[in-house]
Order: C-alpha cells, then structure tokens, then sequence
C-alpha cells in the first residue's frame, strides 16, 4: 500500500481507493502500484469482491498529461509495458470487481473502470470517454480489448474514434456505466452490488468470468509476452503539442 493507493475492508470486501492527486493520473509508478494492489488481492484469498474507487471528483483522468508525452523511448515502452499489466490485472481478478466510479472517469481511467464487472456512476458533474485520440496517443491491446469487450460495437467504434467526452446520463445510454447513483450513494451502492455478485459460488464466478472474457483475456496475454504492435516508440511531437492544449483547456474549465 502507498499514500496514493488505500485498501480499506468492508468485512470481506476489499475497497481500493485510487488517490494520487489531484486526478489520479496513470504514470508508470502509479499504474505498478495499482497493479501490485490487484495482483495481491488476486492471491490472497481473503477477498470476496472489491471496488474500485477514486476520491473527491475524479475516478481517474487516465494517462498523465504531464509527464507521459515527454517520456523517452525506453520510458514509452515501459509506460506501454505497465498499462497493459495494468488494465489486464484488473480484467482478469477472479472475484467480483465493481468500479464506483465517484466523478471524472477519461481516456486510461474509463477503461479501468470499464475492466470493473459492474460500474456504478455519479449522477452528475463528472465526465466519461476515451480522449486518446485527441490527445494523440494511440491504444494499447489491452485498452481496446476492454473496449471492445464491454461496449457495443457502434458505441466503442464512435467513442474510440471520435474521442468525445459524454455526461453521466449519456454514458449510461451508451453502455459505459450500469446506473447511477447521487455522490452520496455511488460507494455504498457499489459495495452493495459487490457483495451481490459475491452471492454465487466463488469458483463458479471465476469459471464463468473466464469463459465470457478468455478470448480477450488471451489477445491481452499475448500483447504481454510480445504481440504488442506499439511496442516500438508511439508517442511524438504532435502528441506533445495536443496534452499540453489539452491541459490548458481543462484548466480553463476549472478542472
């Protein structure tokens, strides 16, 4: 555990709470520590479910604008190397996994939340949608397998492509999220659906979430041991220029 990753317990629910200020960015550091935290809540038997959550107004803004951009070669292709840990960690936990997806959830942070079994969204003030190709950055294996897998077709196909960012009511019709909840309710409403999905036999769940998600699962795994077409360096000038229009834009709006 760090001081941007919590893992508290609701009895035999573990509640991960992602909480790097102020957005909670994905950098490599920060996409090890959330792996670590799934990996070892995979192993260690004591879970029944999880949620995954984030704190004040955003779930997570995905990659960070900041500092990934200006990532070197070696740097890009280690930042590659974690995001496809990363959302495949999450994608593949044996047990329940519900995203109480508290505000903001963009780009890398929407297909985490996607990777969740069940979504619960904030009702309002919080922004949903993949940006990567505004932004320049191109998707790794497992971010369009996550996409592909939970989205209808036309709905990952415009999302992808467009890169446009929707409401919470607009996400839901979309599929991005199951319902949604006031602020005050999204976390209790989540661990309620938690312990839900916890009710069927624990093996049985994880037979069952295996079969439904194996061929995605394996396209994932295969990125991880090489099959990974960005694995050369895929982010550039243009990419530079677009975060930082990006982060100017959204520190206009206040956010």
């Amino acid at each position: 555990m760090s001081e941007e990753m919590a893992v508290d317990w609701e009895g035999d629910i573990a509640l991960l709470r992602l909480q790097r200020a102020p957005v909670n960015a994905l950098d490599i550091d920060y996409c090890e520590t959330v792996t670590r935290e799934l990996i070892a809540l995979a192993a260690d038997g004591r879970a029944c479910a999880a949620v995954l959550t984030g704190r004040g107004d955003c779930f997570s803004a995905g990659a960070d604008l900041k500092t990934v951009p200006h990532y070197d070669a070696g740097e890009q292709r280690t930042m590659l190397r974690v995001l496809n840990r990363l959302f495949h960690a999450a994608y593949r936990l044996p047990v329940p996994l519900v995203a109480a997806v508290n505000g903001h959830a963009i780009a890398g942070g929407l297909v985490l939340a996607l990777a969740a079994d069940y979504r619960v969204a904030v009702d309002q003030n919080a922004l949903l949608g993949v940006t990567e190709i505004r932004v320049g950055i191109p998707y790794p294996v497992t971010a369009i397998e996550i996409l592909k897998a939970e989205l209808r077709p036309e709905e990952w196909r415009k999302a992808v492509l467009t890169g446009d960012l929707f409401g919470p009511g607009e996400a839901l019709a979309r599929g991005m999220v199951d319902e949604l909840r006031p602020a005050s309710e999204v976390l209790s409403r989540s661990l309620e659906m938690a312990a839900h999905l916890a009710g069927s036999p624990r093996e049985t769940y994880a037979a069952v979430k295996r079969q439904f998600r194996a061929p995605a699962l394996a396209r994932m795994a295969a990125a991880l041991e090489g099959a990974e077409p960005l694995a050369q360096p895929w982010i550039g000038p243009e990419t530079r220029i677009r975060a930082a229009e990006q982060l100017e834009a959204m520190s206009r709006r206040g956010g």
